[in-house]
Formats: structure tokens, C-alpha cells, sequence
């Protein structure tokens, strides 16, 4: 099913507890896997979830990879975007 974001999250959710177990808290991996879970729960207007979520990413992301990153980027306009709409996600 196209566009079942709360079912996609959930699922994103699970796998992301599995990564950081395997790879650690700290890890790319798990930081990526927050990326995703990040878009999903954004997507999905979940907006108090996907300010958390984007906040441990963007963290984990920065962290290896600095500022600069594209997808940390994104992470920082998503954040921008929940915060500029007063958690309401434009269509």
C-alpha cells in the first residue's frame, strides 16, 4: 500500500531498536535508521515524535559527518518546516 507512513513507522521503529543493538547508539547505521524514521514520522504528520527523532539524528549525522551533510540538511529543514507551521505540515 502507497503511502501507509504509520504502518512504515512502526516497522521503522522496530528496525531501528534492532540497529542500535547491533551497531551501538552511536553508530552511522543507527543514525541513518533515524533518518528514515525521521521522514516517515514526518510524512506521516506525527510532528512531537519527528522533532525528537530528527533531533537524535541530525545529532548522529552531524557528528560523523558535520554540518555541511545534505541529509543533515534536510533534517534541519524538516525541523524548520514542523517549527514554521506550528505542527502543521502543509500538504
Amino acid at each position: 500500500m502507497l503511502g501507509d507512513f504509520k504502518k512504515a513507522s512502526h516497522y521503522c521503529t522496530l528496525s531501528s531498536a534492532t540497529v542500535e543493538k547491533i551497531f551501538g547508539s552511536s553508530s552511522i547505521e543507527y543514525g541513518y535508521e533515524l533518518y528514515k524514521l525521521s521522514q516517515l514520522l514526518f510524512n506521516d504528520r506525527q510532528v512531537k515524535k519527528a522533532l525528537s527523532v530528527i533531533d537524535h539524528s541530525t545529532s548522529l549525522l552531524t557528528m560523523h559527518y558535520g554540518l555541511c551533510h545534505p541529509d543533515v540538511k534536510e533534517l534541519l529543514e524538516m525541523k524548520k518546516c514542523l517549527a514554521g507551521a506550528g505542527g502543521n505540515i502543509p500538504n
